[in-house]
């Protein structure tokens, strides 16, 4: 028999800018930076502060709905409290062994 041979080594693989940056990312993101372009307008922000708002918004995005976002997201189910037992034990058969 023959081996199948691969001709599209991206075949299955999400599209991605500079194999980075999720390409679903990046309409959002630009929508990110022109709103905090707006912002730094409106308020005389340095670029300092306009590019920490940019970044935050984009990381913070990224995280909420990127690849693995339940890594993120995991973080705030509450986990089953367990506690040790307070009473006695009981039989469930009531004959006696012999």
């Amino acid at each position: 028999m023959s081996q199948f041979k691969t001709v599209n080594p991206t075949l299955g693989k999400k599209p991605a800018i500079a194999s980075v940056i999720p390409a679903k990312q990046f309409v959002p993101w630009m929508g990110f930076v022109g709103f905090s372009f707006t912002l730094a307008e409106i308020f005389a922000l340095s670029n300092i502060v306009t590019a920490s708002i940019v970044f935050g918004l984009c990381l913070g995005y990224w995280m909420l709905t990127g690849d693995k976002e339940w890594l993120f997201l995991g973080k705030f189910i509450a986990t089953p409290r367990l506690v040790r037992g307070y009473k006695q034990p009981q039989k469930l058969l009531k004959g006696e062994r012999q």
